[in-house]
């Protein structure tokens, strides 16, 4: 009877020790399983230079807990930094837009600082770098015959859009009207 009773107790305790491993690793796969999602989300946003590629990135945790908060949180940073990144990309094309207007050198397929007219009786040079990526900073200079030059130098007050469509507004008036000049 006591080697049946010992024989009883152990399997008991046996049963309990895997029961145990078993929650202990099912505990371990609930919790470790969205973890390992957290760091290789992150290493992706981490990994990725141009941010607008993460359009459709996405951290997915299942349970609702302080790990589901942790990747909403994350995933809701993700798209701010994929809606920043377009913004970036759009100033960035605005700005050169709004240097074409500008008579800025070239140097292979780069739009330099500095522009420069000069003839043997005059130089003209200017220097451009906005303060933001659009700003209200404007010149040109252009011979309009009979030794004369038609030169605007302004810089519209504020930075950013406003400024920049305002600079663009002023520019267009300009060479408007000293495009067939007479």
């Amino acid at each position: 009877a006591r080697t049946s009773i010992i024989r009883i107790t152990g399997l008991i305790a046996l049963a309990a020790i895997a029961a145990r491993v078993e929650g202990a690793l099912l505990l371990a796969t609930i919790v470790v399983i969205p973890i390992n999602r957290l760091v290789r989300g992150v290493e992706e946003i981490r990994r990725t230079r141009d941010h607008t590629e993460l359009q459709d990135h996405e951290i997915v945790v299942r349970s609702r807990d302080e790990l589901y908060s942790l990747a909403d949180s994350i995933n809701s940073m993700t798209k701010g930094l994929v809606a920043g990144a377009q913004r970036a990309k759009d100033l960035g094309a605005g700005k050169e837009v709004q240097q074409m207007f500008i008579p800025l050198e070239k140097s292979d397929d780069e739009t330099l600082t500095t522009g420069k007219n000069e003839n043997e009786f005059t130089e003209f040079f200017g220097y451009y770098l906005g303060a933001d990526e659009l700003s209200g900073d404007y010149f040109f200079y252009q011979d309009i015959g009979n030794w004369q030059y038609a030169v605007i130098k302004c810089d519209v007050s504020g930075h950013g859009v406003p400024a920049a469509l305002i600079m663009v507004e002023v520019a267009t008036v300009f060479l408007s009207y000293f495009r067939e000049w007479q």
